[in-house]
């Protein structure tokens, strides 16, 4: 029931006889918080109740697998947005680090949401797309130049019209560059770059470590002191950037982990998920999912939602039964290619010869549930030496935890998705393949 203290008892009876006219809209409600089997879903009851008496609207929760999570969709991630608020308003610079499809782009669009709502400017760029430094640059000023509050500082400098833009980037880039972050800095602004790390893949790759990339990031490094920036990237992201020669550009932000949803969040959301669009589940379908997922990553808790969704027509009942011929369909089958298309071995950033390592790796570690000790990673990794030199396991490492989400617990390392563990264990050719026709 709703907690006494969220609302005086008087008030509580007066909005409730304004809410809830007729009893047939009383019956609305309750029925919509019933599971298939008619017992009472109490917390979403207790849910919508707060949802009725703070917003006066009962939201809405949509399974997009992939895509990102806005307002009140963003679920479980309120201490992260204190957490990065707090630091940056003492101007702390952080790295927001997790592997792909954890909800970095997300926690960064909230986060920016939430800071402009506090009068702060804040430039989001997503950087996975710049070519090199001049372009880094361009894109960055460009972005500040339509931000209010940033534009007036930056008006100094001369950069309107777009040629004249063009022109300072690639004349002097990194000049041109810590000008514009000190401007930015002045005017209390906070800078927020997302997909760092595909940025610093494609540079180690396609320019290999130059002077340019590296006098462009030190920049970022040096301006932090007058500049807050929350930048969003793997968990081996410094390390990464140390190994290749990119110094240490990384290492004036403090980390700040993102980790799969709490349990507790996840259950909820997958009920509401299926309740919001029709679906009925039993009491018992939340905890099946995540007994089938492992770590609650938001994008496996979407896209099982969502797969429950397509398998159970409107008002129909959501059972476990349905759960697992759904795990089985995708671990299994084929039905899944679409889930799992973001891990195909062939399509990943990796240097020269890389990739036959890679999946060497990945099998040893798939075939093992318990995980593996790094002595047997250092095997698996010597069985198949990649092609490149100077490509050590420490250099492969972190993109591998990057892409595949591979963690270390108790010194083993392993899948932190037991989905996608299972699913690579099967060694389905379109997803384990090193490259195309294979």
């Amino acid at each position: 029931m709703l907690p006494a203290e969220l609302v005086p008892e008087p008030a509580f009876e007066r909005w409730f006889e304004r809410t809830f006219k007729n009893d047939a809209m009383l019956a609305v409600l309750l029925l919509r918080t019933l599971y298939a089997d008619d017992s009472l879903n109490a917390n979403r009851l207790h849910r919508h109740f707060e949802a009725l008496l703070t917003s006066k609207v009962v939201p809405r929760y949509v399974a997009r697998p992939g895509a990102t999570a806005v307002g009140h969709e963003l679920v479980g991630r309120e201490s992260m947005l204190a957490d990065l608020t707090g630091k940056l308003a003492t101007g702390t610079s952080v790295h927001l680090r997790a592997a792909r499809r954890y909800g970095k782009s997300s926690v960064l669009e909230a986060l920016v949401a939430r800071l402009g709502g506090e009068g702060r400017p804040v430039l989001l760029l997503d950087v996975a797309s710049v070519e090199d430094p001049a372009d880094f640059t361009t894109k960055l000023v460009d972005a500040a130049l339509g931000i209010d509050g940033l534009a007036a500082a930056l008006e100094p400098l001369g950069l309107r019209p777009a040629g004249a833009l063009d022109d300072a980037a690639r004349r002097d880039g990194v000049a041109l560059l810590r000008r514009v972050l000190s401007g930015i800095g002045v005017a209390r602004g906070i800078l927020a770059l997302d997909e760092i790390s595909l940025l610093l893949r494609s540079v180690v790759k396609h320019h290999g470590t130059n002077d340019a990339w590296r006098d462009l990031l030190g920049v970022l490094n040096t301006g932090s002191g007058t500049l807050p920036q929350v930048i969003a990237g793997s968990t081996g992201l410094s390390a990464f950037a140390r190994l290749h020669g990119l110094g240490d550009v990384l290492d004036h932000l403090v980390p700040v982990s993102l980790e799969p949803l709490d349990p507790a969040d996840a259950r909820w959301l997958i009920e509401e998920m299926l309740l919001s669009d029709e679906r009925r589940p039993m009491p018992d379908v939340a905890a099946a999912v995540l007994e089938h997922l492992g770590a609650a990553v938001p994008y496996f808790v979407h896209a099982f939602a969502d797969g429950l969704r397509s398998a159970t027509s409107p008002g129909g009942a959501v059972t476990r039964a349905a759960v697992e011929r759904l795990h089985a369909r995708w671990v299994a089958g084929s039905a899944a290619t679409n889930v799992f298309a973001g891990y195909r071995l062939r399509n990943q950033a990796y240097a020269r010869g890389c990739h036959e390592t890679a999946k060497a790796i990945l099998d040893a570690v798939a075939r093992t549930p318990e995980g593996l000790p790094r002595s047997e990673l250092e095997a698996a990794f010597r069985s198949r030496p990649p092609a490149q030199a100077g490509v050590t396991l420490d250099v492969l490492l972190p993109c591998l935890c990057e892409d595949f989400d591979l963690i270390q617990i108790d010194g083993r390392w392993s899948f932190r998705s037991k989905l996608l563990r299972e699913r690579w264990a099967q060694g389905d050719r379109w997803l384990t393949a090193t490259q195309a026709g294979q």
